[in-house]
């Protein structure tokens, strides 16, 4: 993991999934899952908490299929997951992580942690993509949603 993956992890923590929910975002995840390996990470869990509280969470796709569930039922969780987000909540955890670094309580390249400040400005917070050592390591396929939503669409879907 990088600077920037963990930029993209707290950003996931603060604005959810919204940046990928425009038009054709059920036609994109179902293109998406036809494209997968399934034998690939066969340790990956279903679920990975994103916000430090557990409210927001990513659903890993690989071992989503293999479990069986519904894509319509994980769009669903995702549609009803939306929300605003506050720059100001992202650029807080994001200084927090950058004190860490600093302090040296989290091991990680500075220079890449002062490249992904100067990207991200004092106001811009732009979406960010996983860096190419984090998609070599673990060829990411997930999809953000709250954990309530998740598990109420999964409850009816039971039923």
């Amino acid at each position: 993991m990088e600077a920037i993956d963990v930029y993209k992890l707290l950003y996931q923590a603060v604005f959810g999934v919204g940046h990928i929910l425009g038009e054709n975002a059920l036609d994109r995840l179902q293109e998406e899952v036809k494209g997968l390996k399934l034998d690939t990470q066969p340790e990956e869990p279903l679920t990975e908490d994103v916000s430090p509280d557990g409210t927001t969470i990513r659903v890993n796709l690989r071992p989503f299929i293999k479990e069986g569930l519904y894509l319509n039922s994980l769009y669903l969780a995702m549609k009803s997951s939306r929300t605003d987000g506050d720059t100001a909540n992202l650029l807080r955890y994001w200084e927090a992580f950058t004190e860490l670094v600093n302090s040296g309580k989290v091991k990680l390249d500075k220079d890449q942690v002062q490249a992904v400040t100067n990207r991200i400005g004092p106001a811009n917070c732009p979406t960010l993509h996983h860096s190419e050592a984090y998609r070599r390591a673990y060829a990411p396929s997930y999809r953000v949603v709250q954990r309530k939503a998740f598990e109420d669409m999964f409850r009816q879907a039971e039923a």
